[in-house]
């Protein structure tokens, strides 16, 4: 089993733990299911889950938008009227910031009031930041937050421990 495995593991049975007393005592811990990490959404659930086990607090932000179903006016020579039919799908924009983070999170530091706020970008193999997520970065980081990019789960322990015990 690699290194973020375990940790992962440990973190779960912490939660459960934490969550569920009486169900960890009696029955013992339930396996994890273990994200694909070598695709975006495995590498973000990972850093999602392991932030919630952890104490933390972390969402997922999608700003893709919505589906609007479009209709087409169409006249009806049986009936004499004009009717709408269904002529595809149209995405509507998305109301969040473009560029915005793909990880929103609160990491709580011992001994502190406030959490602090850390913006994660997740890539994943060849990809690489787009200008609207550099002026994003830039927007977070000029308030003081924290912005990091992640491309693996070690990457990610590692900011992890350094983080916690630079706060200490």
């Amino acid at each position: 089993m690699t290194d973020w495995k375990k940790r992962y593991v440990s973190v779960y049975n912490e939660h459960q733990l934490r969550e569920y007393p009486s169900a960890s005592t009696t029955f013992g811990y339930l396996p994890p299911k273990y994200p694909d990490i070598s695709k975006h959404n495995g590498l973000r659930k990972f850093v999602v889950d392991f932030l919630k086990f952890s104490g933390h607090h972390a969402e997922v932000v999608n700003n893709i938008g919505r589906p609007v179903q479009k209709f087409i006016p169409r006249f009806n020579i049986h009936s004499g009227q004009v009717e709408e039919i269904k002529g595809g799908i149209e995405w509507q924009k998305g109301s969040g910031k473009n560029g915005t983070s793909d990880i929103h999170s609160h990491i709580q530091v011992e001994g502190s009031k406030y959490p602090v706020p850390v913006y994660i970008e997740i890539k994943v193999g060849r990809d690489w930041q787009r200008d609207e997520q550099i002026e994003f970065e830039k927007l977070v980081t000029d308030t003081g937050a924290i912005y990091i990019i992640i491309r693996s789960p070690e990457q990610f322990l590692q900011w992890y421990d350094q983080f916690l015990l630079s706060l200490k």
